[in-house]
């Protein structure tokens, strides 16, 4: 993106999701400080046998927000992560899906985790 394009001072984290055969590109990425937002810009990415160029780029939609309620946000926690979208398309229906970074809302320190809070995990390699 261009400066300026992003309505944030940083970003963090961009997962690209390529639409179509013609190059077309959505990027999930963070946008950071002031507060985090999971954002989405949408551009095209051509090549030939001597370069590769992207364009567009160029207008951020906000998808969601930390929000303090389900989401930590810095106030609540220095040290808050919400962050990292990593969309993907299910082959099975089609459909896009994200998993992302985030802390449970409230004060740092203010919740208790036990072990059956988590749930199975199984790790695959």
């Amino acid at each position: 993106m261009n400066d300026g394009v992003s309505p944030t001072e940083h970003e963090w984290a961009g997962t690209p999701i390529l639409l179509n055969d013609n190059g077309d590109i959505d990027l999930y990425y963070t946008c950071v400080t002031p507060g985090t937002t999971i954002a989405k810009v949408s551009g095209k990415v051509q090549t030939n046998n001597n370069s590769v160029k992207l364009s567009g780029f160029d207008k951020v939609i906000p998808l969601f927000s930390a929000d303090g309620v389900y989401y930590q946000t810095e106030e609540q926690n220095e040290y808050w992560n919400f962050r990292d979208p990593c969309p993907f398309i299910d082959p099975n229906d089609g459909n896009l899906y994200m998993v992302f970074e985030g802390n449970v809302a409230g004060d740092r320190g203010s919740h208790i985790i036990f072990s059956t809070d988590m749930g199975k995990c199984a790790a695959r390699f």
